[in-house]
């Protein structure tokens, strides 16, 4: 996390964020942890086949059909 930024960059986004490293490395040990379990004993279990998404898509078309956002662009001279 610290290698896009300087040293004094880093700390300036911690104090930001009112955290200390200590409170950010707790934080993403509690995260990963958290992801593990999640992985472990949750999406281990599920399977989607490739049959399943087309039916869903099948039965829910409506859902998927939405208009593209257009932008309107003027230059002033």
């Amino acid at each position: 996390m610290k290698a896009p930024y300087t040293e004094e960059e880093f700390q300036k986004l911690l104090a930001g964020r009112k955290l200390t490293v200590s409170d950010l490395r707790s934080q993403l040990r509690r995260q990963l942890t958290v992801d593990k379990l999640v992985n472990r004993d949750i999406a281990s279990h599920i399977a989607i086949t490739d049959a399943e998404v087309t039916s869903y898509y099948s039965a829910n078309k409506a859902s998927f059909n939405m208009a593209e956002s257009q932008l309107h662009l003027a230059q002033i001279l």
